[in-house]
């Protein structure tokens, strides 16, 4: 029911500065959209899969999916959707 959904990417999901780069990132929008009326929300079901799937050792099929979402280099490490808040 959301009318937008969105991803932050990175160039590598595991890499501990640019995970902390993603959290500023989303907070910093999350603040930005709150205050012009709109809500969102973390959707990272996604990228947490991708995660347990490397995690297990097994293939990644999420990871495959998440491709699409972000330029070649690139891979969503957050995702959301929003919309206006009601």
């Amino acid at each position: 029911s959301s009318p937008a959904f969105g991803v932050i990417a990175v160039q590598d999901p595991y890499d501990r500065a640019q995970q902390v780069e993603a959290g500023r990132l989303w907070q910093r929008a999350h603040l930005e959209l709150e205050a012009a009326g709109y809500a969102a929300q973390p959707l990272n079901q996604m990228p947490e899969v991708a995660d347990r799937q490397r995690q297990l050792g097994v293939a990644s099929s999420m990871a495959t999916e998440l491709a699409d979402f972000a330029a070649s280099g690139w891979s969503p490490t957050f995702g959301f959707r929003m919309g206006k808040a009601t």
